[in-house]
């Protein structure tokens, strides 16, 4: 069992508890058995990248999402959170960044 697939598995769990799923309820949406997401969000498994897109899809996040570390800085969560946007889309989220940095403090 390699850090990886721990850290992976830790992230997959977040994720999944914080859509309120269960692990048979994500199974289910990904097409795997419950004993197969236990045994990734355990570490013991490590999916193929053809699984990681069908659990990605099932939770509604970027791969990405899957392999940001366990405490995720700000710039780790926009980057998950931007990935899917299109070059205009990215323009107009940086631009509304910007604007907030900018805001009077206090």
């Amino acid at each position: 069992m390699s850090d990886l697939e721990k850290r992976f598995g830790r992230r997959l769990k977040q994720i999944r508890t914080s859509r309120g799923l269960t692990q048979a309820g994500l199974g289910d949406l990904a097409g795997f058995s419950e004993e197969w997401v236990r045994k990734i969000e355990r570490g013991e498994g490590g999916p193929r990248f053809g699984a990681i897109e069908k659990l990605s899809s099932a939770l509604g996040v970027d791969v990405s999402a899957l392999f940001l570390p366990d405490d995720p800085t700000v710039g780790d969560r926009i980057a998950a959170a931007s990935a899917n946007l299109s070059p205009a889309e990215v323009d107009w989220v940086t631009g509304l960044i910007e604007q907030v940095a900018r805001r009077p403090k206090g």
